[in-house]
């Protein structure tokens, strides 16, 4: 089926440098509200105007890693959209992840703080120690300038003591300055203040934690702060009574209960060598991958051109296979059933069909694909597709390729799908094996003929 691409595609023949005024007023607009990091002069109220809703100034452009990106502005803020982390991976938590269990970025014997009976007495120990050693406030490449003081100890051991963590108060000013945003929390409300979270790894007593940080802004005073820490070793789950993960802990919390616990288990959800395509020094996409997803997304057929499937389509290679793509990751492929109701999908991978193939289904069209990340499995999972209303019939093949095993193939074909019937039995074959089979001939590719008796006997 030829569908159309969604109305945010480019048009052909745009340039880079045309999509720029869309993404200083959309593509901004939609990192702001979803957490983005605030320039100097926008952390503190600045803005053209002096008003609170003035609107506010650039920020210097910084890689997960804190240093200075290498993206142009565009680039900067595509890469940061739902619709190309669909198509890419989500590579900012890939990144941070891969950093949280990594090599500690600082360490303490573990006996650096004294023992204290009273908690209001730890947490004046722990901020005279802040002020000694750093002043009052560091320095985040990311946040800013961060308060730590009397008020910072008193709030974070106030909601929650173990003598690890009081321990951990003393690696707080490192894990600000040298640690990642992780991410900005779910608000509670439109009233919360903003807070965001930091985690760095740390090393106490020779044993290996993840520090996470929540930085609060104070609407009134126009600064960043530390309001709570949280320790964990790496592999142990939230609890649901940890610190900022229950009204109980927090009842006066500025996000959403478990909004600590939620983010850091999201971002231990994506496993960094899941994001196939490459990256560069700082960890951010490289320009010859945004390129890539620009090309397959500037495409806009008319209705006309869809049915026809006379229209440009992207492109990409993968191990040799030459595939067209008419629905990226991250777009919308629509269309009719057979009893006239519309329905559309948003597409979690690209979707096309290889060229110079010829499948087996009825229409003589090519062989359809759904590429997955990895473009070092060895297998590919043919998805022999019922029709629908007609269940025990097969209707036409699905190739699953660049899927590391039969289970995250199923599972991502069903993500395109409204109702798991359409899921028949799965042929495996190597990956060399299905090329051979797709491109063995020139003109007359010998797709396995047999596929529909298989089927059959399979339904049977």
């Amino acid at each position: 089926m030829k569908m159309p691409f969604p109305d945010r595609s480019l048009h052909p023949g745009e340039s880079m440098a045309i999509p720029v005024l869309f993404l200083k007023t959309h593509v901004r607009g939609y990192y702001r509200q979803s957490g983005g990091y605030w320039s100097p002069h926008e952390r503190h109220g600045g803005g053209g105007g002096g008003g609170g809703d003035s609107h506010p100034s650039p920020h210097p452009r910084l890689a997960p890693n804190g240093k200075p990106s290498n993206l142009n502005e565009a680039q900067w803020h595509l890469v940061r959209t739902p619709e190309f982390k669909a198509w890419f991976g989500d590579w900012e938590k890939a990144a941070v992840n891969k950093f949280l269990n990594g090599e500690p970025v600082a360490e303490m014997h573990g006996d650096e703080v004294p023992k204290f009976h009273q908690v209001r007495d730890l947490a004046k120990w722990v901020a005279d120690d802040w002020h000694v050693r750093h002043g009052n406030a560091v320095n985040n490449p990311q946040l800013g300038r961060i308060i730590i003081d009397h008020r910072s100890a008193t709030a974070s051991i106030g909601h929650g003591l173990k003598a690890i963590k009081a321990q951990g108060f003393y690696l707080v000013p490192d894990g600000i300055r040298q640690g990642r945003v992780l991410g900005k929390l779910e608000k509670k409300n439109e009233a919360s203040p903003d807070a965001y979270l930091i985690g760095a790894p740390v090393k106490i007593g020779g044993e290996v934690y993840k520090l996470y940080i929540e930085v609060r802004k104070d609407a009134n005073m126009q600064r960043m702060y530390v309001h709570e820490v949280v320790l964990r070793k790496p592999q142990t789950a939230f609890k649901i009574a940890a610190a900022s993960s229950s009204e109980k802990a927090e009842p006066h919390a500025a996000h959403k209960p478990g909004a600590i616990r939620s983010l850091a288990q999201s971002i231990a959800a994506v496993n960094p060598d899941s994001i196939s395509k490459p990256v560069d020094e700082n960890g951010e996409p490289t320009p010859k991958a945004i390129q890539e997803y620009m090309n397959l997304h500037k495409a806009q057929p008319t209705q006309a051109q869809i049915q026809a499937g006379n229209y440009k389509k992207g492109h990409r290679r993968f191990r040799g296979l030459d595939i067209s793509i008419e629905n990226p990751a991250g777009s919308t492929r629509s269309g009719t059933d057979p009893d006239g109701h519309g329905w559309s999908i948003k597409m979690k991978h690209d979707y096309g069909y290889i060229r110079g193939s010829l499948g087996v289904a009825p229409d003589g069209d090519h062989v359809d694909v759904y590429v997955g990340p990895d473009e070092d499995a060895e297998s590919v999972y043919i998805v022999h597709q019922r029709k629908a209303g007609h269940w025990k019939d097969w209707d036409e093949d699905k190739c699953m390729i660049g899927f590391p095993d039969k289970e995250s193939a199923v599972a991502a074909y069903l993500a395109h799908y409204d109702d798991p019937r359409f899921l028949g039995p799965v042929t495996t074959l190597s990956f060399a094996g299905f090329k051979d089979k797709v491109l063995g001939h020139a003109g007359k590719p010998k797709m396995i003929k047999s596929i529909p008796l298989l089927f059959v006997r399979a339904a049977a």
